[in-house]
């Protein structure tokens, strides 16, 4: 077996460690404290992102590499992939301050989405104008059937 068969990338910084292996010599990170999540699902990413965040990891002081794989979750709709990747990060790391600064992002950044569309949503009940207008509609109906009734019983030919 070669090595690249018995050797796996860190996922923080990238340092080919042993398989089997419980941490990083090179960054410190526990691999089960870094792959483990809360409810065990996983959420994927496109290829695409999976290799932003693996081109991240080797510079990962590097802030504009975030932005930039933050910026491309948000135009795929999968902020949840960004969201899971810094979790697991901090889950390994709970201190880095820029994997805290980016969670917080993400969080901002779905917040201020949600509250956009909460404004622009249509509001859930009818206009107050559109009310008035039925209203009108139906006493105009029924004043209309009224004088008909009216008109048609004066006319009747008395016996």
């Amino acid at each position: 077996m070669s090595l690249e068969e018995s050797s796996s990338p860190c996922p923080k910084c990238g340092m080919l460690f042993e398989r089997g292996a419980k941490e990083c010599r090179a960054c410190g990170i526990v691999f089960m404290k870094f792959n483990r999540t809360k409810n065990g699902a996983v959420v994927n990413g496109s290829n695409r992102l999976e290799l932003l965040w693996q081109d991240l990891l080797v510079k990962f002081e590097d802030l504009s590499r975030h932005k930039e794989f933050v910026q491309k979750c948000k135009e795929e709709n999968n902020l949840v992939y960004a969201s899971q990747k810094y979790r697991m990060f901090l889950e390994a790391d709970p201190h880095n301050e820029i994997a805290v600064k980016m969670r917080d992002h993400i969080v901002s950044t779905v917040t201020a989405t949600f509250m956009q569309l909460k404004s622009e949503a249509p509001e859930s009940r009818p206009h107050s104008k559109t009310i008035y207008w039925v209203l009108f509609m139906i006493f105009l109906s029924i004043a209309a059937v009224v004088i008909l009734f009216g008109i048609l019983s004066s006319t009747k030919p008395s016996p």
